[in-house]
């Protein structure tokens, strides 16, 4: 369930959940780091932390490689 999973990470991190959430509408890091006034680089290392925090938890297997330029929600249809 997609809320428990948010619910989740914003129990842990709030700005790992909105860039989660962001992503997940279909934001670039790019765009995300200019909604949340981050550089690309700190966008991109919250977000794999976040995924790696939501894996851990919730059983899925997650790497850096599985999102790489794939649409998100593919990648990730376990969130």
């Amino acid at each position: 369930d997609v809320q428990v999973k948010h619910a989740f990470l914003l129990s842990l991190d709030p700005v790992g959940a909105k860039i989660v959430q962001l992503r997940l509408h279909g934001k670039t890091t790019s765009e995300i780091a200019a909604i949340m006034g981050l550089s690309s680089t700190r966008t991109s290392d919250i977000f794999q932390k976040s995924m790696r925090l939501l894996a851990a938890e919730f059983g899925f297997t997650y790497t850096p490689a599985t999102a790489g330029r794939r649409p998100l929600n593919k990648a990730v249809a376990n969130v």
